[in-house]
């Protein structure tokens, strides 16, 4: 499965409520201190741990 098919199945289908609002607030977050004080490695963790949940999401497929 391709990522522009994996992607939205996963936000919709395999993210809880609670995780989708999380990475919300974070990458809100991350791109206030971004514009504030430049690029932060927080910015790394979070984009990979959506990544790995998709992985696992869709039977390991990168």
């Amino acid at each position: 499965m391709n990522a522009r098919t994996r992607d939205p199945l996963f936000w919709t289908h395999g993210a809880d409520t609670g995780r989708r609002a999380a990475w919300t607030l974070r990458a809100r977050s991350l791109a206030r201190a971004r514009a504030t004080f430049g690029t932060a490695p927080a910015i790394a963790d979070l984009t990979a741990e959506p990544a790995a949940a998709m992985t696992a999401f869709d039977g390991g497929s990168p």
